[in-house]
């Protein structure tokens, strides 16, 4: 004997990878009695290929002595249209022949009803089990958008029951024409996210463009026109046209500039450095002259705080910029050199004359300042000489040595 059974649908969503450009949706009635009413899933569609189409599978489940089936389904025509429908071999499986009874396609108002049944008294022909009922074809209309495809009616019927029985449910699926944004970062940086999207069409995607260390971003082009130098880019998606986004990054040089001022040299004076590289800028008075400062950035480093500026013993000194990431500017200023100026107050006097004898009887000068930069002969010390040549200044200038 056959019974009545009510049937409950399930969906699913499939991609049907073998068929490029083509997609699935499986509608699945199963006598579980589960009601599975507002479950949702999501076709999303390449809206740009005018050739694309996805197939809705009606199947039925662990079914006994059945005899035919009634269904309807409405969606936005605007969005999607039925194309075709192809009947299943499921009710001609033990070699009955079914029958159409109603095929109506309707892409104005958006409706599709169809049926199919057969008539027989012999209930061990009534097909059992599992099988494909039917596949409709959706052409994706190319203005895009999102359509439900819902479920309207679902009857089911057996050998025994009245004709149809209804399947009091409904199942809503989405079609979502998307668009794909494709991010092609060159050599020094990234595009986040990496890695092709797609995007329902009516959404904004926004990428951000960062540059690796030491590099900067050079150009951003979207779709092979240049947008200059940005660090993010939305695509509107008010368009179904797929979308290509590249950047280039180049290595970040720096500028130093330097410049002295009368009395001396330094060089180099301009000079590009690649980001991450040292520079060695050299401090050369001239013949008579002291360096006096040394400024980078207006910071002055000839004050011994910065191990980085080298005094040498021709009073010409280095300065090193290490790991440069920045522009720099660097000013040197030279003074005269004083012959006997000794504790570096810029003058000659019985002050030096004595500092000299305390440091020559071993007398502790400790915290005092003494410099050769006084030094007479050109020996490169500080002696007896230094104070002869002070005391015969200070009488010189006091009247009672004749110069």
């Amino acid at each position: 004997m056959g019974r009545a059974l009510s049937f409950f649908g399930a969906l699913l969503f499939i991609l049907l990878c073998s068929m490029p450009q083509s997609h699935a949706l499986s509608l699945k009635l199963v006598p579980d009695g589960t009601d599975p009413s507002g479950v949702t899933d999501t076709c999303l569609i390449d809206s740009e290929n005018t050739d694309d189409f996805f197939n809705l599978n009606i199947r039925i489940e662990d079914v006994q002595d059945m005899t035919g089936f009634d269904f309807k389904l409405t969606y936005d025509s605007s969005v999607v249209t039925a194309e075709s429908v192809v009947f299943g071999d499921f009710l001609e499986s033990d070699g009955l022949t079914a029958e159409i009874s109603h095929k109506e396609i309707d892409n104005v108002s958006g409706a599709l009803d169809i049926g199919i049944c057969y008539y027989s008294s012999d209930a061990s022909l009534a097909p059992d089990g599992d099988g494909l009922l039917a596949t409709i074809r959706f052409a994706l209309e190319k203005q895009g958008g999102v359509s439900d495809i819902t479920l309207a009616k679902a009857e089911i019927g057996d050998i025994n029951s009245p004709p149809f029985l209804p399947v009091d449910i409904i199942i809503n699926a989405k079609v979502t024409p998307v668009y794909t944004v494709t991010p092609s970062p060159g050599t020094g940086g990234t595009i986040r996210p990496s890695g092709s999207a797609t995007v329902a069409i009516g959404q904004p995607y926004t990428v951000r463009i960062a540059p690796d260390d030491c590099y900067e971003i050079r150009d951003v082009i979207v779709d092979g026109v240049s947008q200059g130098i940005l660090s993010r880019y939305t695509f509107p998606g008010d368009d179904s046209d797929d979308h290509q986004i590249s950047a280039s990054f180049g290595i970040r040089t720096f500028q130093i500039s330097a410049s002295e001022g009368e009395g001396g040299t330094i060089s180099p004076t301009e000079v590009s450095v690649t980001c991450g590289e040292d520079q060695t800028i050299s401090v050369r008075p001239e013949n008579g002259y002291l360096i006096q400062n040394v400024l980078v950035n207006g910071k002055s480093v000839a004050d011994g705080s910065d191990s980085d500026f080298a005094l040498n013993n021709d009073r010409s000194a280095t300065y090193t910029l290490e790991n440069i990431r920045a522009n720099y500017t660097i000013t040197a200023s030279f003074k005269v050199r004083v012959p006997g100026d000794v504790n570096k107050d810029d003058s000659a006097d019985l002050q030096d004359a004595i500092l000299i004898l305390q440091v020559l009887s071993g007398t502790d000068t400790s915290g005092l300042t003494i410099s050769t930069d006084g030094d007479v002969d050109g020996d490169g010390r500080i002696g007896m000489a230094e104070v002869v040549y002070i005391l015969r200044k200070v009488a010189a200038s006091s009247g009672e040595v004749s110069t």
